[in-house]
């Protein structure tokens, strides 16, 4: 009999599994795959993520770290704005090595890891939780759930969950480039806006400098058909894209070059219940603004842990003990944060292509005109700053709006601001 078993051994998985074997727990974690395994993303640890993850001693060991990142720049079809960023920058890895130092963690911590070990049935029992997986059957006190957007269609429906978050689909492909094509890129993050890309989220290229190689994507809030066609579109005739990835070559990270995520960006109602909680994108803790997703499933981890210490200790696994992980989660993850980014996402997403760049070219004028706005978008991409304390401070800057997008478009946006406020 485990005291916890884990399925999902990402970061929201391996983070709670560490924290929870410290405590003297005895926990047992399922990765469906095998070791250092390929994971669909751009590879950004934001500032928050670190320091959440140096305070539970786990620094991220300087093989695992492919580059520093001190600028982001916005391009909106030829122009391009760079933000520095300084250490709110964070750093990219892939999440390969990036997963399997936390996993590794979680090992050394205690915890019992199985990898390709996928878990296939849960059942929740009155005295214990029940888990059917490759390795045969485990029982446990409670069972945490970890295992991503593709588990919900699998485990939702067997823990009695009807609702589900909403869905966003991300491509990505891998290269490696030749050291001049990587000045320009090596410590910055570019976010790629605009109509003749998609009026529906952005594309990326995020560095891996250490291995001179760059992950590249689109996402997009409500997905459009044939995304890998026009992935590649952009990669070779975007005006700005096509001449950094000029002589990209394609690279094979983990076995894989192309890859496609689907990804849970709403927040679920109730991510707990008799014996179990949900963490991470599991519960749908994506924003879906930026899609970044890696800070709340540390942070969901954290949160989760400290509500199963206090069950564990006074032996209670009821709905109502394990309802204060979702009370904190909103207090602490939701309420100010996520539903606001959420908020943001549908207002800029649900736009015409002629609003959609009208938006994001005044966008880059107001971040030129004012610098507590740029300073903030800096502090967004560390996830130092709450979704509502950015459209507040939108919405403060009456007279630089006015100047960056016009009376008539700024009277809108405040209108559709005020709205989500």
């Amino acid at each position: 009999m485990y005291d916890v078993i884990v399925i999902g051994g990402g970061p929201a998985g391996s983070v709670i599994s560490y924290i929870l074997a410290n405590k003297g727990f005895n926990v047992l974690l399922l990765e469906k795959y095998g070791r250092n395994r390929y994971k669909p993303c751009a590879g950004g640890v934001s500032t928050v993520s670190m320091t959440t993850l140096e305070k539970l001693k786990l620094r991220i060991p300087e093989e695992v770290i492919e580059a520093e990142i001190y600028y982001a720049r916005i391009i909106h079809k030829t122009k391009e704005l760079t933000l520095t960023t300084g250490k709110l920058g964070g750093y990219c890895v892939y999440r390969s090595k990036f997963d399997q130092w936390l996993r590794d963690s979680a090992e050394s911590a205690g915890v019992e890891v199985k990898h390709e070990c996928p878990a296939y049935e849960v059942k929740i029992h009155k005295d214990c939780v029940e888990v059917k997986h490759r390795g045969g059957m485990s029982e446990g006190k409670i069972l945490v759930g970890a295992f991503g957007a593709l588990g919900i269609l699998q485990f939702y429906k067997q823990l009695g969950i009807k609702e589900k978050p909403k869905f966003s689909l991300a491509v990505q492909r891998e290269f490696i480039l030749p050291d001049e094509d990587m000045e320009t890129i090596a410590d910055t993050l570019e976010l790629y806006f605009g109509s003749d890309i998609t009026t529906k989220g952005y594309f990326w290229i995020f560095p891996k400098t250490k291995s001179n190689g760059a992950s590249v994507g689109l996402i997009e809030d409500i997905p459009e058909p044939r995304m890998t066609e026009r992935l590649d579109k952009i990669i070779s005739k975007h005006p700005v894209a096509s001449k950094r990835l000029v002589r990209a070559k394609p690279i094979s990270i983990s076995g894989v070059h192309l890859s496609g995520q689907i990804v849970a960006c709403s927040p679920i109602n109730k991510p707990y219940g008799d014996r179990f909680i949900l963490i991470g994108e599991a519960a749908g803790l994506v924003e879906g603004f930026a899609w970044e997703g890696m800070s709340t499933a540390i942070r969901s981890a954290v949160i989760g842990a400290e509500v199963l210490t206090k069950a564990l200790e006074k032996d209670k696994f009821d709905e109502m003990t394990l309802k204060e992980y979702y009370d904190k989660l909103k207090k602490e993850l939701i309420n100010h944060d996520l539903i606001y980014q959420n908020k943001l996402g549908q207002v800029l997403y649900s736009c015409s292509p002629k609003e959609f760049d009208t938006i994001i070219n005044g966008l880059i004028k107001l971040l030129q005109i004012d610098k507590e706005v740029g300073l903030k978008f800096a502090e967004v991409l560390g996830r130092l700053v709450t979704g509502e304390e950015i459209i507040k401070l939108l919405l403060s800057k009456k007279l630089a709006a006015i100047k960056a997008f016009g009376l008539i478009q700024a009277i809108k946006l405040f209108f559709k601001f005020r709205k989500i406020i």
